[in-house]
């Protein structure tokens, strides 16, 4: 899609059809622009377009489709190509195969030269893994490829080594240019002494300070644009950031939402700001029109002058499907009058000038930044096929939102998280309560007047929402109702008063629960995936990860009655992720194990919760949820005392702990609430 941003149109649109092409995922990612030709990647393909000058003719003619045996092999993503350069000045064309963490180098007409792995061009920052991997590692995922005159080419690289970390790395001299711990990035452009990514799941555009081309490494950002939400009824919107170019004085970012859109969602758009005051400007809304899903954005780039000249010459807006030109039924792009700001909105900053001496300065204090911010994780989700799909934009959109991607996590292990609900609800608890009856007669008494039961309410009144890719922290003293409250969320118990919605499949692990004692470890394992609807065949398919995970050695074929607790924690653990359910329940799982295996636990739930599943964590260390947890709910006597930011309920919740008493006083309307007595009924 080529878009004039001066004009706000949509100048010339041209479908790519990939019905006849070996493809899992239908969708056109990557894309450069080099000459009078136009490279673009597939999951699995790499396509040369050359631009006609005929106007009778569709503008990208193909003139190559381009594969290698090995870009169809795997599952899903296949080759998992993501990035392709064209460069003038090498006379080459890279494209990232993610698959084999490899970068493929072809000349510009499209024949295959040679082939270089990520540990080849940077040994020191790729090592070889330690002896316990996971299945699908892999050293990193390139998702953009970017040129600079003095560092020559970059790699914009994530979920390094299989972590979280993200980096750009020099592919000549094989440095780090610049290293982000658990940020997800994607783009990358060099402009006045300044690097430009985009931060995708924090949903803003970082600039980093660069002196005389030197690299930065541990830079951190002089400068956030983030989009704002330009009308109150998209309240509540996700924000996704991929995709970034700069023309002369002013900065385009696309702005989508890579899940199933909410009905609230503000559409895919590229959103304008003014590089030297920070000033948001505009916003490019992109056109969708009948039979298709919204388009979104995966790469902008500013066209040439040889594109500029040919697309001047088109008089009016032309829209073909691949070689032959239609008419399409949609709309040119802009929302009702209604839902668009009559005044640009303005990102509140302290500067956006180059950095003072003494350290540089955002554009948003740390607060601002998290109320603004809109992050979502790109979702393990393949499309439904589709005979054509938008092509990648220069200054445009690519394919649908359903890619196959992997994100880093948003939770750094020092601090609790900032992250905010972006899904759909997964578990919803509206006004719940649970009773249990109890006897107030003594064993062997013949007292009929102590026979009458009473009622004891375990929990009441619980009313709270967990959404996609949420961790939900519950804590409270012993007898507070958080085992019930699991419980109930697995379907083992049901509510007295009030409902319980669940969407997706849910497991349950608590210590000591789920297990056969005179069963070996390797078929509990079995068993317990079984009752999951997980069949034979895929069980066998994960039991090498489930094995790796748990560490048990020859201990996986022994019963599991000779288990210490801490190896079945392992287990269970290792079995729960494994089957990646929908929704996790981990009730006290992490109060055994040594240190090793609470790490291991704390970052595979990470990645659970940025694959846009839930977790609900139950437990009665503070440290473990502040890590942990999007938000925290705290039960005192089945009843809810608090819900909402970690750092403020565990404060709280530590508080209450040192002195009850006192905190009560602080605190009247809490207390006569939570402790006046309501929560037993006789």
């Amino acid at each position: 899609m080529f878009y004039d941003v001066k004009r706000s149109e949509t100048r010339y649109l041209q479908l790519v059809d990939l019905s006849d092409w070996p493809l899992h995922l239908h969708q056109l990612r990557g894309v450069s622009l080099c000459g009078n030709r136009i490279y673009a990647v597939a999951p699995s393909a790499l396509f040369v377009f050359k631009i006609s000058e005929q106007r009778e003719n569709a503008l990208l003619q193909l003139e190559k489709k381009v594969y290698r045996p090995e870009w169809v092999l795997g599952k899903n993503q296949q080759g998992d190509l993501h990035a392709v350069h064209a460069s003038r000045e090498r006379q080459k064309v890279y494209v990232s195969f993610n698959a084999q963490c490899a970068i493929d180098v072809f000349d510009l007409k499209g024949n295959y030269l040679h082939r270089r792995y990520l540990w080849d061009i940077a040994p020191d920052l790729f090592p070889q893994p330690s002896a316990s991997i996971r299945t699908d590692f892999r050293y990193g995922i390139v998702r953009h490829i970017f040129e600079s005159p003095v560092q020559g080419l970059l790699l914009t690289t994530t979920l390094l080594n299989g972590g979280s970390d993200s980096a750009v790395i020099s592919y000549e001299r094989g440095h780090t240019f610049l290293s982000q711990p658990a940020k997800s990035i994607h783009g990358g452009e060099i402009k006045k002494d300044r690097l430009y990514l985009c931060a995708i799941q924090d949903g803003e555009v970082l600039a980093f300070p660069v002196r005389n081309g030197d690299p930065m490494v541990d830079a951190s950002p002089s400068a956030r644009f983030i989009p704002h939400l330009t009308d109150h009824k998209w309240h509540g919107s996700a924000q996704n950031t991929r995709g970034l170019a700069i023309i002369e004085d002013k900065l385009y970012c696309g702005v989508c939402y890579f899940r199933r859109p909410k009905t609230n969602q503000i559409p895919p758009r590229i959103v304008e700001f003014d590089l030297s005051s920070g000033q948001q400007t505009k916003e490019h809304w992109l056109p969708s029109f009948q039979g298709f899903e919204d388009p979104q954005v995966y790469g902008l780039l500013a066209i040439n002058d040889n594109l500029d000249t040919v697309l001047t010459g088109i008089a009016e807006p032309a829209f073909y499907r691949g070689p032959e030109p239609f008419t399409p039924d949609w709309e040119m792009g802009e929302p009702p009058d209604d839902q668009i700001a009559d005044e640009p909105s303005t990102i509140d900053q302290t500067a956006v000038d180059p950095p003072k001496e003494d350290g540089p300065e955002d554009i948003q204090s740390e607060k601002e930044a998290a109320d603004e911010t809109k992050s979502a994780a790109e979702h393990h989700i393949s499309p439904p096929e589709k005979a054509i799909q938008p092509e990648p934009a220069i200054i445009g959109a690519s394919p649908p939102p359903m890619e196959e991607s992997v994100s880093a996590p948003l939770v750094d292990d020092d601090d609790s998280s900032e992250y905010r609900p972006v899904g759909e609800a997964t578990v919803i608890f509206n006004k719940v309560g649970l009773c249990f009856e109890r006897s107030a007669r003594k064993f062997l008494s013949f007292n009929k007047a102590l026979s009458k039961k009473k009622k004891f309410w375990a929990l009441q009144e619980i009313s709270f929402t967990v959404h996609e890719g949420e961790t939900l922290g519950v804590i409270g003293r012993n007898g507070s109702g958080k085992s019930t409250l699991s419980m109930i969320c697995g379907g083992v118990l049901l509510p007295d008063r009030g409902n319980i919605t669940v969407h997706g499949r849910v497991q349950l692990l608590a210590l000591g629960v789920g297990f056969k004692n005179e069963l070996s470890g390797r078929e509990n394992v079995y068993i317990s995936a079984s009752l999951l609807g997980i069949g034979k065949k895929e069980i066998q398919s994960m039991m090498d990860d489930i094995e790796a995970f748990a560490e048990l050695g020859e201990f996986m074929d022994e019963p599991v009655r000779t288990y210490s607790s801490g190896m079945r924690s392992r287990l269970g653990f290792a079995v729960a992720t494994a089957v990646k359910p929908d929704i996790l329940i981990l009730d006290e799982i992490l109060a055994t194990g040594d240190k090793v295996f609470k790490d291991k636990a704390m970052r595979r739930m990470k990645e659970m919760r940025d694959l846009a599943r839930s977790v609900i964590v139950v437990s009665h260390n503070p440290g473990q949820l502040r890590k942990l947890s999007t938000k925290v709910l705290w039960l005192e006597k089945g009843r809810m005392v608090m819900l909402g930011d970690p750092k403020e309920v565990l404060n709280a919740y530590n508080n209450f702990c040192k002195n009850p008493v006192k905190w009560m006083e602080n605190n009247p309307d809490l207390a006569s609430t939570v402790f006046g007595g309501a929560h037993r009924h006789g």
